[in-house]
């Protein structure tokens, strides 16, 4: 018997982004550890990451009960050791109740081992992103 090899990092960021533009909001859980930590804006209001598949879950249902609207726009990407991917771009957001859209810079970070996702975090200044990883 022969071990499946993982697909490539950054192909599995690429994919993940399509299918969410895409309306697709399904998740395989095989792809995510169970320990993964979620470091998002969203988090921070919370005072606290949000950790494991049921923070993932929580983390998708908060972005559906605040945004009407959450696509993703990637303008470039780096893939960097570690298993890491970086992703340079915005997101175009409309507020469930208020109807305001906005562009938002961010940059994503993703730490991928084995295939699985354990670790993603958010930066609303690329620059400052770039920086933390000593590519600026």
């Amino acid at each position: 018997m022969t071990e499946a090899v993982p697909a490539d990092n950054l192909e599995l960021v690429k994919q993940a982004f399509a299918r969410w533009n895409a309306g697709d909001r399904e998740v395989d859980f095989g792809t995510i550890d169970p320990e993964i930590e979620l470091h998002t804006p969203l988090a921070s209001t919370r005072g606290a990451p949000y950790r494991g598949h049921e923070g993932f879950r929580q983390w998708l249902a908060d972005i559906d009960d605040q945004f009407e609207v959450w696509e993703l726009r990637a303008r470039e990407w780096m893939e960097l050791e570690e298993g890491r991917v970086l992703g340079l771009g915005e997101i175009h957001a409309r507020g469930r109740g208020s109807g305001i859209e906005l562009d938002q810079p961010l940059a994503w970070l993703f730490s991928i081992r084995a295939g699985k996702l354990v670790r993603y975090e958010v930066f609303y200044n690329p620059d400052q992103a770039l920086r933390s990883l000593g590519l600026a």
